[in-house]
C-alpha cells in the first residue's frame, strides 16, 4: 500500500470509527509528508466545517485565515493543472437514532477529510497520459506523399555552381493543400546573419515573377535537412522550384543566381 493509500484509509478510519494512539501518530506523520499539514491542522479544520452547520455558533471563534488558506492551497495546487474523474463522495449523512452519536459529531471530519482526498486522488485517478509528440517534418513530408492525391515530386537538378555540385534532394508539393517540402543534402551551410537561402516556385500560369517560397536556413553539421514550403502566394501550375541566396529576411524579387532548381516535367 502506497502512502498515499495509506493516507486515504487513516482519514476515513479517522472521520468514521477513530484511530488508535499509534495510528493517529502514523496520521499525523502522514499528513505532514504529503501535505505539510497535521492533525491538529485537520482538527481545526473539522471544527470549522462543524461550525457551519451549527445555527447557535456565532461566538465561536472562526478557523484561522493562514489555516484556511493553506488546506485550500493545497487543494488547488493538486488540481490547478488536472482534470480528474473523482469518484463521488456517499450522499450527505442523515441524523443517527442510536443515541450519544448525532451526525455533526462526525460532519467536520468527513469534510475536513473530503478537501485532502479530492486534492490527493486527482493525481491517482487521472490516467497519466504521455503527449503525442508533434510529427516531425519527415513524417509530415511522408504524410504528403500518401495522403493527397495531386502530390508531386521532383529531384533537384545537377546544379551548374561548383560551390552546390554536391546538392542533392527533392521537393514534395501538393497544389490542392498549397503545401510541401524541400528535401536538401549538401547544401552548403548559411550564416543567418549574413544571407539566407529563399525558395522560388517558378508559375508561368499565374504571374511571370516567381512566387516567394520563403526563407531559411541550413545550420552546420547538418547532412540533410528537411524545410518545409512557406508559399506566400497561391501555386496554380508550378514549373519549377528553384533556391537563391539572399540577404536575412528574404527579398520580394531576386537577382539571382539561381543555385539549385527542381523543374517539374510537363
Amino acid at each position: 500500500m502506497s502512502a498515499q493509500e495509506r493516507l486515504l484509509d487513516l482519514l476515513a478510519s479517522r472521520a468514521t470509527e477513530g484511530l488508535s494512539e499509534e495510528d493517529a501518530m502514523e496520521l499525523d506523520g502522514t499528513l505532514h509528508q504529503l501535505t505539510g499539514l497535521s492533525e491538529d491542522d485537520l482538527e481545526l479544520a473539522a471544527a470549522a466545517a462543524d461550525l457551519a452547520f451549527v445555527s447557535d455558533a456565532a461566538d465561536v471563534e472562526p478557523m484561522p485565515d493562514h489555516l484556511k488558506h493553506r488546506i485550500m492551497a493545497q487543494a488547488r495546487d493538486h488540481l490547478e493543472s488536472r482534470t480528474a474523474t473523482v469518484t463521488p463522495f456517499p450522499q450527505p449523512l442523515k441524523e443517527r437514532t442510536e443515541p450519544g452519536f448525532p451526525a455533526g459529531r462526525y460532519l467536520g471530519w468527513y469534510v475536513a477529510a473530503a478537501i485532502l482526498i479530492l486534492a490527493l486522488w486527482a493525481p491517482w485517478s487521472t490516467t497519466e497520459r504521455t503527449p503525442t509528440p508533434a510529427p516531425t517534418l519527415s513524417e509530415q513530408r511522408e504524410t504528403l506523399l500518401g495522403g493527397a492525391a495531386d502530390t508531386i515530386r521532383v529531384a533537384w537538378t545537377k546544379p551548374e555552381i561548383p560551390e552546390y555540385a554536391g546538392v542533392e534532394g527533392d521537393v514534395v508539393w501538393s497544389n490542392e493543400r498549397q503545401a510541401g517540402f524541400m528535401r536538401l543534402k549538401g547544401l552548403p551551410p548559411n550564416r543567418s546573419d549574413v544571407a539566407q537561402y529563399q525558395l522560388w516556385i517558378v508559375d508561368p500560369s499565374r504571374d511571370e515573377r516567381p512566387i516567394d517560397g520563403g526563407v531559411f536556413d541550413i545550420p552546420a553539421g547538418m547532412d540533410e535537412v528537411i524545410v518545409p514550403i512557406d508559399a506566400k502566394l497561391r501555386a496554380i501550375s508550378p514549373a519549377a522550384f528553384a533556391i537563391t541566396l539572399e540577404q536575412p529576411g528574404g527579398v520580394v524579387v531576386s537577382d539571382g543566381p539561381l543555385l539549385v532548381v527542381a523543374p517539374v516535367d510537363a
